[in-house]
């Protein structure tokens, strides 16, 4: 009885004091055992590592024996396992090489007693491996190459026109190569790759473009820009005096410049209307051998059926409207330290709705953090958090819409 009295009290304790508590429980035969652990913690670096093939050092301390795993063990491994007797330890993880264009994310799961603790981390893929991951050349120009590779490599090419140095490296060391090309004559432009092994196993391709000796280079061949009024633009790369021409009412060029790298600028009007609107500029020029061109195609997106709502309030919150109706609800504005709320208030149904972290002075296009808050019978019901982008702005209101995609918006009044 007396043994039985203490193992209550013992839980008893634990309760009232949960957040020291160290889940000691009494066995039958009087011993005590540790079931949760007081210190447990994971340490390793969460910024992204390249493509190459890599190790990612982790340290743990815990005050009880422990064990790792990977969520995702298709590409990463866990080793060198170590744990001394106050349980600290360390391990690594190794990465394959990432041959895939985009980045890919992988967990760690520490268990520990009745706990475990998550960490995540992300490998980046050849589109942030490689700059640039795509070599446009302009007969007689070059391009640097650069990369960071963690294991040795040597390169080759695809195409005898195709000229690079140097032609292997060992791992760890910051590579820059010079990519040329031979004179190119023709019409058009032609294609090659450039073909690198790592560590003698993995093969990784760069995709490699030439123009002819006369031409005008566009990084960009389209874009899609949103309805509102803006400047847009385009670099161009040419070896040739261009003009400039577009085909659209609503789009405007605002100057040429002829030789050699520049920066043409286009001025684009709000599109009003329901549906999105294309147009095309077409950079020309006459050369002893011909026509040269390159096309831009611009899409811009048409406004958003919310702006024809002028009526304050929070919309499709879980499928529901909070909006503002006179006679049954009081609007009014709180100020705050460089932002301001917006409530709408109900004294009949003792009830309030409240968007709260308005910046003041804020932009369109810019982004920020909405609060919104329901409360009845002073009581508060629900509190919820939402990235939003300034979506538009007039003399009264702002038209804040969700970045998540799920169709909220907020319509305040500044």
């Amino acid at each position: 009885m007396k043994r039985a009295i203490r193992s209550l009290l013992s839980l008893l304790l634990c309760i009232g004091a949960a957040a020291s508590c160290n889940m000691l429980l009494e066995t039958d035969q009087g011993t005590q055992q540790q079931t949760s652990p007081t210190r447990m913690r994971m340490d390793l670096t969460t910024v992204p590592v390249n493509a190459s093939r890599v190790s990612i050092p982790v340290a743990v301390d815990c005050d009880m024996s422990w064990q790792v795993s990977l969520e995702d063990p298709s590409w990463a491994s866990i080793e060198n396992v170590r744990e001394d007797a106050s349980h600290k330890g360390s391990f690594t993880v190794q990465l394959g090489f990432n041959t895939q264009a985009g980045a890919r994310s992988n967990t760690l799961v520490l268990k520990c007693g009745d706990k475990q603790m998550q960490k995540s981390f992300t490998q980046e893929g050849l589109d942030a491996f490689f700059t640039p991951n795509n070599i446009q050349l302009r007969s007689g120009s070059k391009v640097k190459l650069s990369f960071s590779p963690s294991l040795d490599w040597t390169v080759d090419v695809s195409d005898t026109w195709l000229k690079l140095s140097p032609k292997k490296g060992s791992a760890n060391a910051a590579v820059s190569m010079d990519v040329t090309g031979d004179d190119f004559l023709d019409v058009g432009s032609r294609t090659g790759r450039i073909l690198f092994t790592f560590d003698g196993t993995y093969n990784v391709e760069v995709p490699v473009q030439q123009f002819q000796k006369n031409a005008i280079i566009l990084p960009l061949s389209s874009k899609t820009v949103s309805f509102r009024s803006q400047t847009l633009s385009i670099h161009t790369d040419s070896n040739v005096s261009y003009s400039v021409s577009v085909n659209a009412a609503w789009l405007q060029h605002l100057g040429t410049k002829a030789l050699n790298a520049a920066e043409e600028q286009f001025s684009i009007e709000e599109n009003t209307g329901t549906s999105s609107r294309e147009a095309t500029i077409t950079f020309t020029a006459q050369t002893e051998e011909g026509t040269v061109s390159s096309t831009f195609a611009l899409t811009q997106e048409p406004r958003d059926p919310m702006l024809q709502t002028h009526v304050p309030g929070a919309y499709n919150i879980g499928g529901i409207h909070y909006a503002y109706t006179p006679y049954f609800w009081q609007l009014s504005r709180v100020s705050g330290d460089g932002s301001y709320s917006q409530v709408l208030l109900n004294g009949k149904t003792i009830s309030a709705y409240q968007i709260t972290g308005i910046p003041e002075g804020m932009q369109v296009g810019e982004s920020c953090t909405l609060h919104f808050v329901v409360s009845q019978k002073g009581v508060q019901a629900m509190d919820r958090s939402y990235t939003c982008e300034l979506y538009y702005a007039d003399e009264e209101l702002l038209w804040f819409r969700s970045s998540a995609g799920e169709g909220v918006w907020f319509i305040v009044k500044k």
